[in-house]
């Protein structure tokens, strides 16, 4: 939660939160002030039991030896058993805390480009037979998130690291530290 509140407030106001700050966003998230996050961000491997959606599928074809990160969507049911949309960032073996960082970072692009349009969000999650358009929206979206990613990764650590912030151990949950392996055909 720490890093994704860092990312946020640099994606929307561009400049990297004191440990205080992040301490005093945390409090609020817990006592549950936060609300419903809509489209949250999770980090692990593909679950199964959800549904991923073709457009999904297709940026995991995509995925070469050279990436450390994917960064899909996933549909799964809440505790009210109404199906929610989420962005799910799957980390492969081998990956850095560097890595961890940008996959996340893209996450976060793609999440508000999602909620900044949700037009296009809504014929996203509206498609299920990911029509072209709706696979090129898809594509569109992943790869502008990832510019922007690549674009502000270098003097983001710079500024973390300047606030004091550890870059090269990131602390996951056991499911967040599950990995994906990439085998070549």
């Amino acid at each position: 939660d720490r890093l994704e509140i860092i990312l946020n407030t640099w994606i929307e106001f561009g400049y990297v939160p004191s440990p205080a700050e992040v301490s005093e966003k945390e409090v609020i998230n817990f006592m549950g002030v936060k609300g419903k996050s809509l489209w949250p961000i999770r980090i692990g491997c593909i679950n199964p039991k959800d549904q991923i959606p073709k457009w999904s599928m297709e940026t995991i074809k995509s995925i070469t030896d050279e990436d450390y990160y994917f960064v899909c969507m996933e549909i799964f049911k809440g505790l009210k058993r109404t199906p929610q949309h989420r962005v799910l960032l799957s980390i492969r073996e081998g990956a850095e805390a560097a890595h961890i960082i940008m996959g996340l970072l893209q996450a976060c692009y793609i999440r508000r480009t999602l909620l900044a349009n949700r037009s296009k969000s809504e014929i996203i999650i509206g498609d299920n037979n990911a029509s072209n358009s709706t696979l090129e929206d898809w594509f569109v979206i992943v790869e502008d998130g990832k510019r922007s990613a690549e674009r502000d990764i270098t003097n983001l650590i710079e500024q973390m690291v300047g606030m004091g912030w550890v870059v090269k151990n990131i602390l996951l949950s056991k499911q967040e530290q599950a990995r994906y392996s990439f085998v070549c055909d």
